[in-house]
């Protein structure tokens, strides 16, 4: 997974030899699924909004769910290179899922750069970002509520992945890491 996604985000020491693993595309599948098989979305594209190291992820994960993928961004000239990089192809909208990367769900989305056009037509709305848990406003889902777009937050995603990490530092079980956690 590690070298698919293009990133590590734990690291287990395993007889004196670090192990480098990527939970973040494991919760984030996990939360995509979850939402998409409860709900019966139909999701065949998706946009990438931001081309950090989460958005590696993204796209392995939309494109091994069989989700035609694209990226956009505020910097046209990272996007390209992180397109390339990740061999993806550029293909107009509007999208089925829009997938925020980026800290952008902290400002307000009309004056977000490139984000207002990626929103219109799309079915669903996958924020990473969370403001909330700082006690500040997700303006990103407040406009999903106010347009009527299926929001899926990012919190989904990081207990799915939080769960995967205990399981590779404590080696126990997922019922007995959601009993401990009161998951």
């Amino acid at each position: 997974m590690v070298q698919a996604t293009g990133a590590v985000n734990t690291v287990i020491n395993q007889d004196s030899k670090l192990h480098g693993y990527n939970t973040d595309a494991f919760g984030f599948e996990t939360a995509l699924r979850k939402h998409i098989e409860t709900n019966g979305l139909k999701i065949k594209t998706a946009v990438i909004y931001g081309n950090g190291g989460v958005s590696g992820v993204a796209a392995h994960v939309l494109r091994n769910m069989a989700i035609r993928t694209t990226m956009t961004g505020r910097n046209s000239e990272k996007v390209a290179a992180k397109m390339r990089q990740l061999g993806l192809e550029q293909f107009d909208g509007p999208y089925d899922m829009v997938v925020n990367a980026t800290p952008a769900s902290s400002e307000n989305v009309e004056s977000t750069a490139g984000l207002l056009p990626i929103l219109k037509g799309c079915k669903a709305v996958f924020d990473h970002n969370m403001p909330e848990k700082d006690g500040r406003t997700n303006y990103l889902q407040e406009y999903c509520d106010t347009n009527d777009l299926y929001f899926i937050p990012g919190k989904d995603m990081y207990v799915a992945q939080m769960i995967k990490q205990w399981q590779l530092f404590l080696g126990i079980s997922e019922e007995e890491i959601k009993k401990y956690w009161q998951l």
